[in-house]
């Protein structure tokens, strides 16, 4: 038997199989031990809690793949800090079903009025933050990706998206896994980074804005290591983390890491 490896039962669809892993001490990357499915938050939870939902990738970080790159650029464009997945939705159906992209020429006040409007978010009425802002990298992105030609490979396509206004790795990397369905990204956001920091892939001083790339291929890293997709490693971290924020924030008080970076 390989004591470097463990097999998991693993139920899905009324199916039971077994996954691979590392063993629990086995270090996935230097200074990150697997652990096992059972402890919370460990690389092998995570990579049992991926491969257990595997079926359920198809809604990915928004928008189905068959829409257009414009639209995963405004949908993706409409989210971020602040904002939260079911505002972004909203934002992004309202402008849509508006007509604002389809009329000729897109004005930034045009859809600045649109996004002034309240919005029905989970049954109450909301407003919409940064409209002013948001409105003129929707327009700025509308007209650029009119004008040139987009490439199509995952990182080149990254690379260009990077020279729209208002969109950073983060948001780039997240357009193109939407767009291409791509593993060759990972979407750094503020429920990965946090599942990182956990299991110390990521330190105090890892930062997006700086460290992105780096970050990524440690990311990318892992989930190869784990023998996990990197869209369905990131996704169940956005997930999880995000719909457990008593938990987490316990979590990050007892390993001494700032909940609100």
């Amino acid at each position: 038997m390989n004591a470097s490896v463990t097999r998991y039962p693993i139920l899905r669809q009324r199916q039971i199989f077994e996954i691979e892993l590392p063993s629990p001490q086995i270090e996935v990357l230097p200074g990150v031990p697997c652990g096992r499915p059972e402890e919370f938050l460990s690389p092998a939870y995570w990579a049992y809690q991926a491969s257990a939902a595997e079926e359920l990738w198809d809604d990915g970080h928004g928008l189905q793949a068959d829409a257009s790159l414009w639209q995963q650029i405004a949908f993706c464009l409409l989210g971020g800090h602040g904002i939260t997945f079911e505002m972004n939705r909203m934002a992004f159906e309202h402008l849509i079903a508006s007509g604002v992209f389809g009329s000729g020429e897109v004005r930034a006040e045009d859809i600045e009025a649109l996004l002034l409007e309240p919005l029905q978010v989970e049954g109450k009425a909301r407003r919409y933050r940064f409209p002013r802002v948001k409105a003129r990298f929707l327009a700025d992105a509308y007209r650029r990706l009119n004008s040139v030609a987009s490439p199509a490979e995952p990182r080149e396509l990254r690379d260009w998206l990077l020279g729209f206004k208002g969109i950073g790795p983060k948001t780039a990397s997240w357009i193109v896994r939407n767009h291409l369905g791509s593993d060759d990204v990972a979407i750094l956001d503020i429920h990965v980074l946090r599942a990182g920091r956990l299991m110390g892939l990521f330190t105090a001083e890892d930062d997006v804005v700086r460290h992105y790339a780096s970050m990524e291929n440690r990311f990318l890293r892992l989930a190869r290591g784990l023998g996990v997709k990197a869209s369905q490693l990131d996704i169940v971290m956005w997930r999880q983390m995000r719909r457990s924020p008593t938990a987490v924030r316990a979590a990050c008080e007892r390993a001494g890491i700032a909940f609100n970076d």
